[in-house]
């Protein structure tokens, strides 16, 4: 009864507040990424190209959670996020410019 809908209620707050952190930090690595001089069109480039990425990607993990169950394919969803990960700490070591804004 109530105690369902108060957990439901906090599981979306605390997956829109995530889902907002995520969206700035990803601002801020795409503003790091383009060139002044062209930043407007950069910027348009890469959020359309990570939205259909999350469309494309995102239309099938309804019925991926259903196949595997939460607990695997929670597991799995983490695990496939460890790539991207490195992937940025190798980029954050390579990029001087992202190395210094992230340690002002």
């Amino acid at each position: 009864g109530r105690a369902r809908k108060g957990v439901g209620r906090a599981r979306k707050g605390v997956g829109r507040a995530r889902k907002g952190v995520g969206r700035a930090a990803f601002v801020a690595f795409l503003s790091q990424l383009c060139d002044r001089k062209y930043t407007a069109t950069q910027y348009a480039l890469l959020t359309a190209l990570a939205g259909l990425l999350r469309t494309v990607l995102s239309s099938s993990t309804g019925w991926f959670a259903e196949q595997l169950g939460w607990m695997l394919y929670f597991g799995m969803t983490c695990a496939a996020s460890i790539p991207g990960l490195m992937l940025l700490a190798i980029l954050m070591r390579l990029s001087p410019q992202m190395g210094a804004s992230s340690q002002a």
